[in-house]
């Protein structure tokens, strides 16, 4: 008997996953923001009459972790706009090819039947299909911010 699965359990367990991801991911800007500061200091060298660092510059805080904020935050809108193009811009980025709806491969014929079959039980728009031929890392990718720029991608081993 297959073992069938408790979606909430699932949705509840996504978003423990995700908090986990969203704490590491600050401890690691943390973690970067005070490495690049403690590098900063060393190397501007500054020594107190004890032969030890001065730790404690404000400004040079200021600057390291500003610094870091902006390439951090450049770096994010960047990603974003480039995922805002849509499902097909994202596929096409990765090495996918569009399938054409008048493809002679039974293949891809069949795969593009099952998407419309599913779009239409779903009650959304059809997305555009694609294929990454020779990847063997993923086997099948979804992308897209709403119904009408979504995309589906599957793998073809050849």
């Amino acid at each position: 008997m297959a073992a069938t699965m408790n979606f909430f359990r699932a949705q509840d367990e996504a978003r423990g996953r995700t908090t986990k991801l969203v704490v590491l991911l600050v401890l690691a800007i943390l973690m970067l923001t005070g490495s690049l500061y403690a590098i900063a200091v060393y190397a501007k060298g500054e020594l107190m009459e004890r032969g030890s660092l001065d730790w404690f510059q404000p400004k040079l805080f200021l600057a390291t972790s500003g610094t870091a904020l902006v390439v951090i935050l450049g770096t994010s809108w960047w990603r974003i706009s480039e995922l805002a193009k849509g499902g097909a811009f994202v596929a096409q980025s990765l090495g996918a090819r569009p399938v054409s709806p008048h493809t002679k491969d039974l293949a891809e014929r069949r795969y593009l039947n099952i998407v419309e079959e599913m779009s239409l039980a779903a009650g959304l728009p059809k997305p555009a299909c694609f294929v990454v031929d020779h990847d063997s890392t993923i086997n099948a990718f979804a992308a897209g911010n709403n119904p009408q720029d979504a995309a589906v991608a599957v793998t073809r081993a050849r």
